[in-house]
């Protein structure tokens, strides 16, 4: 048995990540897993429910139970606190939004037998920190199966329709929003194109760059959309998706969007470049300066300029066309896919294994 700890309720990207790692390994013939929420909700949604609803088509057992690997999903390190104790073997999945990240937080790496993290950009920043490189893997992040059906069609008319998302209230400078804002402005003339930023709401420093200007449309809401509605939302007839980040752990919008066959502005760095594509409007960036991000105050990151989104934004303007979209791509990465060299690797993990221990439950 695995056990499984995470937030397995709603559809925040925590959530989302949750259910996607339990479905990829149960798909690779790891069925023998139960899931205990961290938050406490006690909510699975999104599992049983057919794919067609939106859901995984699995049912798993919750709670404790006596397992040899236990298995952490989480965001940053110190969050973890000590859900793993009783375990024989023990795994964990961190994200980070920083090439620098504590010295803590390799500490922490290097107490567990695995640590899963979403891109060579964040493995690296562990490393760097003092994380030993044999215990660090990379899992991207994946897509519902859902998108495999998706396909957006060309928009017809005008104005132009940009579309930006930002889940960052308090450090949106990381997505790039309030640069890609004023490149925004300097491009494009009123009424020639719309850019909708969906935003948490009181995001001060993005509404702050957009007031008085009619073309910017702010979206506000803490709301994630489970995947029948996001994949709504992105057929709704953008002519772009732009997602200028300097730091992502992964960054899942673009893969979406390009599942959708959206056309693409954006980054090639920190998580993005885990799945960059050709087919890309890229935005340069330039070298390492610092961040604040979350869960580190002196953080650091590629940096990603007005200028630069301004001439990405032009680029794309001038040689604007509509790409059919791969049918391949969103099969590419799906949980399934993604997640079988960890499915392999813990197979590997419990045949290690002696036997259960009691765990100390909290």
């Amino acid at each position: 048995m695995i056990q499984l700890y995470g937030d397995f309720g709603g559809a925040l990207s925590h959530a989302q990540v949750s259910r996607g790692i339990a479905y990829g390994l149960y798909t690779n013939g790891l069925r023998d897993l139960q899931l205990m929420d961290v938050g406490n909700q006690g909510l699975y949604e999104g599992l049983s429910e057919p794919i067609v609803a939106g859901g995984y088509g699995i049912s798993l057992a919750t709670g404790f139970g006596e397992a040899p690997i236990g298995f952490y999903i989480g965001g940053y390190p110190p969050q973890m606190q000590n859900w793993l104790e009783g375990h024989q073997l023990r795994v964990a999945l961190f994200i980070a939004e920083s090439s620098r990240v504590p010295k803590t937080w390799a500490a922490v790496a290097n107490s567990l037998d695995l640590c899963v993290v979403p891109s060579a950009w964040v493995r690296d920043a562990f490393i760097a920190a003092g994380a030993r490189k044999e215990v660090m893997m990379v899992v991207p992040h994946g897509i519902h199966p859902l998108y495999m059906f998706a396909r957006a069609r060309p928009p017809s008319g005008t104005p132009l329709q940009l579309l930006h998302i930002c889940g960052s209230r308090d450090f949106p400078q990381r997505k790039g929003t309030p640069q890609l804002v004023e490149a925004f402005r300097q491009v494009f003339q009123p009424g020639e194109a719309r850019l909708t930023l969906r935003v948490p709401p009181n995001t001060e420093e993005v509404r702050a760059v957009a007031l008085g200007c009619p073309d910017v449309i702010l979206e506000e809401s803490y709301d994630s959309r489970p995947p029948l509605e996001q994949i709504a939302y992105y057929l709704q007839g953008w002519d772009a998706v732009i997602q200028p980040s300097r730091a992502e752990a992964f960054g899942i919008v673009p893969v979406e969007a390009r599942a959708c066959g959206l056309p693409v502005i954006t980054t090639h760095c920190s998580g993005h470049l885990e799945h960059a594509t050709p087919r890309d409007v890229v935005v340069n960036h330039g070298p390492e300066a610092h961040l604040r991000c979350n869960g580190i105050p002196s953080g650091a990151a590629p940096a990603v300029t007005v200028e630069a989104i301004a001439e990405a934004l032009r680029r794309w303007r001038s040689s604007r066309r509509w790409s059919d979209r791969d049918p391949q791509y969103a099969r590419g990465w799906q949980w399934p896919d993604v997640c079988r060299k960890l499915a392999a690797k813990l197979r590997d993990m419990l045949r290690e294994t002696k036997g259960p221990r009691s765990l100390n439950v909290i």
